[in-house]
């Protein structure tokens, strides 16, 4: 059988024109889903209004003879889309800006791509610890700027507040300070006067209990030296050794697991996702939201920085244990005088968190930079409080790639004109396909 002037409907039986209408769909959405992992997108990325979007990485210390030993090592995966120092579609470059405190990350650091994964190198030796015990020259963190460029297009490029940050290996012995070579004392020393002070220090983390404690070596009295933390350090170990005067001596040893019970010293505390911790709080609680706001409509926020991809509600618990109950409350505006425009209440969410809804009492349009500040404050007699900043503005300019999209509506505008896109899409191969399939049986010549 011969067949002139064949149509796609001819060729194809209707379940296989279903079929293929099906697979040029899903490859026309599964392009639009590869561009929402464009190069240079992180890989945890949010809506990260009012800040750049952040990445963190963590690696040890290490000398020269540890990164010639095991250099895999001493390295952090970099969570971003692409290849570093690629030359495909999907290279990209990284160069730190010109913004770092006081030492230049790639001095230290570099970055690259071990099978198909980024990450950040250690590549020359770091003493974490710093030249005393004091904790002020210990290099813990490099903060910078990163700019990560398209290889195929330079003009396009995304900034990210980057920190790396070094962890500590306990590499120094303790030290003794100050201690002499010869001790004089005079025979009439009363009897369980001190006669000489014996210090040590470590430059290395401690994590046992052994800093917070003496002993007496008479009496056996266990003490506290220094101030204990239950938020810092909840339990740990101590080493007791006895020993006698024989020759030679003979020592015995017994560990102690020592857990701190939680007092109540903590104020209350914002909880958000993505925020900067310090010591198990979130330090500078800041929100973003829109200058536009509606009579009765709970204001949505979004928290800086940001490693989630909708708005947030405002939480807050009490840091200590013992969960003392917290309410908000607006401290003042910027400008001042706009407290009585907003209401707010408070909910217990269950878990010891409590939760803030601030409405606006009528509709108003702030202007870009209005703030909110507003304050959590625990009921107890201390009555600790924190107060966090709420920031309104119209949106913000970020040299971000055309490709690269960080902010959520507009993902979420592509993904609707990709669907909507697709669907005239396969209606257009459809209507053609019942239009050829029509104009065959009138015109297509078969010859048997």
């Amino acid at each position: 059988v011969t067949i002139t002037g064949p149509s796609i409907s001819r060729i194809l039986a209707p379940y296989d024109q279903m079929k293929f209408l099906c697979t040029v769909c899903s490859l026309f959405l599964y392009s639009v889903s590869v561009n929402a992992q464009a190069p240079c997108s992180s890989k945890d990325a949010g809506p990260f209004l009012a800040t750049l979007p952040t990445l963190t990485m963590d690696i040890f210390e290490a000398t020269e003879q540890d990164l010639i030993a095991s250099p895999e090592s001493y390295r952090s995966e970099l969570r971003l889309y692409g290849e570093v120092n690629g030359m495909g579609a999907d290279g990209i470059v990284l160069e730190v800006m010109p913004d770092y405190a006081f030492f230049n990350p790639e001095d230290t650091f570099r970055f690259a791509s071990h099978n198909g994964v980024n990450y950040v190198e250690l590549y020359k030796q770091i003493d974490r610890d710093g030249p005393t015990a004091a904790l002020d020259d210990d290099t813990n963190v490099f903060g910078f700027t990163l700019k990560c460029s398209l290889q195929s297009n330079m003009s396009d490029y995304v900034l990210y507040d980057a920190k790396i940050f070094v962890l500590d290996v306990n590499d120094n012995d303790p030290e003794f300070g100050n201690l002499t070579d010869t001790l004089t004392i005079n025979e009439l020393t009363p009897v369980d006067m001190s006669v000489l002070p014996v210090r040590a220090t470590d430059k290395d983390l401690n994590d046992d209990m052994s800093g917070h404690f003496a002993m007496d070596a008479e009496t056996g009295d266990l003490i506290v030296m220094s101030p204990l933390d239950y938020e810092t350090q909840s339990e740990g170990t101590l080493v007791i050794a006895v020993s006698d005067n024989g020759t030679p001596a003979r020592t015995a040893t017994a560990t102690l697991q020592v857990r701190i019970e939680d007092g109540d010293d903590q104020g209350p505390v914002f909880v958000y996702p993505g925020c900067w911790q310090h010591r198990g709080r979130c330090a500078w609680p800041k929100y973003t939201a829109s200058t536009v706001l509606k009579k009765g409509e709970p204001i949505a926020v979004f928290p800086v920085p940001n490693k989630v991809k909708a708005n947030v509600p405002i939480k807050a618990r009490d840091l200590d244990a013992t969960n003392n109950p917290v309410s908000f409350s607006i401290a003042s505006t910027i400008p001042p005088g706009s407290e009585s425009m907003f209401t707010v209440s408070t909910s217990q969410t269950g878990s010891g968190e409590y939760q803030a809804v601030i409405t606006p009492t009528q509709d108003m349009n702030v202007h870009h930079g209005f703030e909110i500040f507003l304050q959590v404050e625990e009921h107890s007699d201390s009555r600790r409080f924190e107060v966090a900043m709420i920031f309104f503005e119209v949106g913000r300019k970020q040299h971000v790639c055309i490709i690269i999209r960080t902010n959520e509506p507009v993902i979420a505008l592509i993904v609707v004109v990709a669907i909507l896109a697709a669907f005239i899409l396969c209606l257009a191969i459809a209507f053609f396909c019942v239009l050829r399939k029509s104009g065959s049986r009138k015109s297509d010549d078969v010859t048997l």
